[in-house]
């Protein structure tokens, strides 16, 4: 995965933002994604990945540690055996190729998170240090109950 600031050119296209900026990089290889405020690119490699149709359970939950609120998801069992050998692919890797990326369909970032070790039990907070409001969006769109 690899980030860089603003909406996504299209693959192989370089940009240049504005009369005063530093032209951003073609995309590299993968698929780019932006989210719905526009200020990130994030491309996610096509090599790899899961497609979750359904999480077991998604609950919304108030973390004081992060001063925020989070998002945890929970893997169906057959699930859960790929997402741990997909977060132990990535971990070690250096930033930002360290992280997963959460997209709905074909062209909608949800999020994206760092993976700091390869995570087992079939559960992970794939988002932190948000506001209850958008926590609670985020849940509803991943199939919160």
């Amino acid at each position: 995965m690899s980030e860089q600031p603003g909406a996504c050119p299209e693959p192989g296209e370089a940009t240049t933002p504005g009369p005063f900026t530093t032209p951003r990089p073609a995309v590299p290889e993968g698929r780019g994604f932006t989210p719905d405020d526009r200020k990130l690119c994030v491309v996610v490699s096509t090599t790899t990945g899961l497609t979750v149709s359904r999480f077991e359970k998604v609950t919304v939950f108030e973390d004081e540690a992060q001063e925020g609120w989070a998002v945890r998801v929970v893997f169906q069992d057959d699930e859960a055996k790929e997402f741990t050998d997909l977060t132990g692919a990535v971990t070690g890797r250096p930033p930002p190729a360290n992280a997963l990326a959460v997209v709905q369909g074909e062209d909608r970032l949800l999020g994206r998170f760092a993976v700091i070790s390869r995570l087992t039990g079939g559960d992970a907070v794939i988002a932190t240090k948000l506001g209850r409001n958008e926590a609670r969006f985020l849940a509803n769109v991943l199939g919160a109950t």
